[in-house]
């Protein structure tokens, strides 16, 4: 889209949207001790026989990560350095992970699968780019440089998509930073490893797409929307015109299939969605709900048009109550967020994975909405 275009389509917030309760880090505080995030809860009191995983300490460091680039509030940056240590012990000698982790500090598992590994390539990725001091993202860069020659090995859509997001936020790193991840880590090559990850995205989408199914899979599963967010991405990075493409088209997909009129009414994860047969309702995910907000609002800053703005919020008030059940997950009283929707109502565990999905959701809107009101420019310089 010429960029004269994107900016003719330039809206501001439309009216009326609702943003939702004020939010806080209280309930991730909680959830957080000194070795990490502790992955479940029963209702809001962290349960800790159920231990931690690399998953939710990315996904928290991400999230602690971009608050404090925001706000420069000194508890953010605290609970960085905890997640970021988490991540370091994870790490294998050979780069790679181990994802679970018992209240006893002992690795449950043999080797992370795709998923985690993924996330900690966005959470290094953006804790070299995001944090001030030099000691600290230091840290993240060398763990960084020992895992991102793993990015283009990894095997799955989604973990390739989480790296892409890594590699976005490590690209806009000042060159000293990118230095200090590798000596062959230069914007150029960054740019190179992108187009090649999203590649694959592209290459998977026109293999399966069909007229009435233009997808990278035969399936609705989890986490829909980092599919097309992470071509955004490498758009962004690139530059290359079709990642933008076949991102706006997934996922209009995605938002004609998912929104009702009403309201946004996910796929459960009790069976999916598998191409041809019966979608699955229940259970609903904040996760799924949070990738959607998060992928609008970054398809509104890379095209400046108001309608995905308006998406991104209609997605984030699904944790206030506009969904299917028509109840709130979000809790304010605790600053968590109840773990789904079932048939019979909401899960009122309030875990990491929820609470940290509503989070990076409610930051990724806001700071859309502020960018509503600056003047137009390209993602990326």
């Amino acid at each position: 889209m010429p960029a004269r275009e994107r900016r003719r389509h330039r809206a501001a917030p439309a009216a009326g949207l609702q943003m939702g309760p004020s939010w806080s880090l209280a309930h991730v505080r909680r959830l957080t001790d000194t070795t990490g995030i502790v992955e479940h809860a029963l209702g809001a009191v962290p349960n800790a026989s159920e231990g931690y995983t690399l998953d939710d300490n990315a996904r928290a460091l991400v999230a602690v990560v971009r608050h404090h680039r925001s706000t420069r509030d000194p508890e953010s940056l605290e609970l960085a350095v905890r997640y970021l240590s988490f991540i370091l012990y994870c790490q294998t000698a050979d780069g790679w992970f181990h994802n679970d982790v018992g209240w006893d500090r002992r690795f449950l598992d043999a080797r992370a699968t795709g998923d985690p590994v993924g996330r900690a390539i966005w959470a290094l990725g953006e804790a070299v780019a995001g944090l001030g001091l030099e000691g600290l993202w230091m840290g993240a860069a060398r763990a960084l440089g020992r895992t991102l020659a793993w990015a283009p090995k990894l095997s799955g859509l989604r973990p390739v998509a989480f790296a892409l997001l890594g590699i976005r936020a490590l690209a806009r790193s000042p060159r000293a930073r990118l230095r200090a991840v590798g000596d062959g880590v230069t914007a150029s090559a960054l740019k190179q490893m992108a187009a090649e990850l999203a590649e694959r995205l592209v290459s998977a989408y026109h293999r399966t797409r069909r007229d009435a199914w233009p997808w990278f899979e035969d399936r609705l599963t989890y986490a829909n929307a980092r599919l097309p967010q992470a071509l955004v991405a490498a758009w962004e990075v690139t530059g290359h015109g079709p990642f933008l493409e076949v991102a706006v088209a997934s996922y209009r997909f995605l938002w004609d299939h998912l929104w009702n009129g009403a309201y946004l009414d996910l796929v459960g994860n009790r069976g999916w969605w598998v191409r041809g047969q019966a979608r699955a309702r229940y259970d609903q995910q904040p996760v799924d709900a949070g990738a959607m907000a998060e992928a609008a609002a970054s398809l509104y800053v890379a095209t400046g048009r108001g309608e995905y703005l308006t998406q991104a919020e209609r997605a984030l008030e699904w944790f206030y109550g506009r969904n299917a059940l028509g109840a709130p997950l979000y809790d304010e009283a605790t600053g968590g967020c109840r773990d789904g929707l079932g048939p019979d109502g909401v899960n009122a565990n309030e875990g990491a994975e929820s609470t940290l999905a509503h989070l990076l959701a409610r930051m990724a809107v806001e700071q859309a909405r502020r960018r509503a009101a600056l003047p137009r420019t390209r993602a990326m310089a």
